[in-house]
């Protein structure tokens, strides 16, 4: 298992040969663009950047089955909380 809370699709772009490469997994979980959308990001962006990933996991791991968890609505909550 790896999850990096908080990260971006772009994250996993720029970190994915180090993160997951290494694993060779047979399956791979994907949930993951939440937080690029709560961080304003528009769909199309993020759909953008998820295809880029997609491409890269085929590219590099052709053999892996991936299972894409669907985005998620949110809220950002933060307002909700005084950090001291």
């Amino acid at each position: 298992n790896t999850a990096v809370y908080g990260e971006t699709i772009n994250y996993w772009i720029n970190n994915f040969d180090k993160l997951v490469v290494p694993y060779n997994p047979k399956t791979l979980v994907v949930h993951i663009g939440t937080n690029d959308v709560d961080r304003g990001d528009s769909a199309d962006v993020a759909f953008n950047e998820l295809k880029q990933l997609f491409d890269l996991i085929n590219s590099k791991l052709p053999n892996t089955k991936v299972l894409l968890f669907s985005l998620e609505p949110t809220m950002n909550y933060s307002h909700l909380f005084e950090i001291n």
